[in-house]
């Protein structure tokens, strides 16, 4: 079975569905998972707010669990707040590579959120220690067979002031109906209120709904 199939199941929350057929392939067809169908089940379960299931379902595999597996479930806890399974999924993946600076940033994230500062505080330090060094995201769009890269609050780009009009737009927008954005991040409340609000615009919000929606809204006119 392709990894793709499980996948589709896990992004269309069909938890059941994806569960019966990763066990079918070992009962039906006498098929060995392989490592990243076993991803693909942890990412199922991670989705859907299954975090102790995932847990449970890692540490009953028949093969030992890469960084891979320990990394989509460190991610779901990020995104459902699980502070306790989100350490435990650190720890795993930290000894497994110890200089990846996202898995300090997800485990301080979950923090921050919690309001742990002081255990924020101590994942940083940790980084400084190893000298773990955050890395620059970088996301690409490809418009007409032009391939454009963006990093986080990335001015460079020639249309880059339209991006940014066509953000604060979408923004304003979005807030009228109801949405309200999540501030927490690596930084204390105070330290962001403190900086260029410019520097937390995600490189994939400058690429697709920044520039793809601008070249859009141009080709229409």
């Amino acid at each position: 079975m392709s990894p793709l199939f499980l996948s589709a199941c896990s992004h269309v929350s069909l938890v059941n569905e994806g569960l019966n057929y990763f066990k079918s392939m070992s009962k039906e067809h006498s098929v060995l998972p392989r490592p990243e169908q076993y991803v693909c089940v942890v990412d199922i379960l991670g989705r859907a707010g299954l975090l102790d299931h995932a847990r449970k379902f890692i540490e009953a595999m028949p093969i030992k669990p890469d960084a891979m597996v320990w990394r989509t479930l460190l991610s779901a806890c990020t995104i459902h707040k699980n502070m306790m399974i989100g350490e435990f999924a650190a720890q795993h993946l930290i000894e497994l590579e110890p200089f990846d600076s996202a898995t300090y940033v997800l485990l301080s994230n979950i923090y921050v959120v919690a309001r742990k500062w002081d255990l924020r505080d101590k994942v940083r330090q940790m980084m400084k220690e190893r000298g773990v060094k955050k890395k620059l995201g970088r996301s690409w769009i490809e418009i007409k067979n032009s391939v454009h890269a963006f990093s986080v609050g990335d001015r460079m780009h020639p249309l880059a002031d339209k991006i940014y009009e066509c953000l604060e737009d979408l923004n304003k927008r979005a807030t009228k109906i109801g949405y309200v954005q999540d501030r927490y991040s690596l930084l204390h409340d105070i330290e962001q209120e403190q900086k260029d609000p410019i520097v937390f615009i995600h490189s994939e919000k400058l690429a697709i709904k920044g520039f793809g929606i601008e070249i859009e809204v141009k080709e229409n006119v």
